[in-house]
């Protein structure tokens, strides 16, 4: 949608930029029983330089803005690799996260 969005409005001047924060350092972690989570072990940007990543990129009219290397690397890579090979790794990264959120909200629960 923001894409064709992006496409359409080109010449008008109004933009439309896509950001893809990838992990970002906030207190959702916690929140949703995650810290412990694979997916925010790696070093992750705060909220603030996200925002000021995004908001740079817009100002440049950017199509679409990944901020930080391996996050870039991966949203990159993902474009040569079919979809039928990446939604059951998704899939499986997911399940693992829903199991650690599961069984720390049962132990909440006792």
């Amino acid at each position: 949608f923001s894409n064709s969005l992006h496409e359409e409005l080109k010449g008008t001047g109004v933009t439309v930029t896509i950001l893809c924060p990838g992990p970002t350092a906030t207190n959702f972690q916690k929140r949703a029983g995650m810290e412990e989570s694979w997916l925010f072990r790696r070093q992750m940007m705060s909220a603030r330089e996200v925002a000021e990543i995004g908001y740079k990129g817009l100002m440049e009219g950017k199509r679409m803005v990944v901020p930080g290397f391996v996050h870039r690397m991966e949203v990159a890579l993902s474009r040569f690799v079919p979809f039928s090979l990446t939604a059951p790794v998704i899939k499986r990264m997911h399940e693992k996260v829903l199991v650690q959120v599961e069984s720390k909200v049962k132990a909440k629960a006792k």
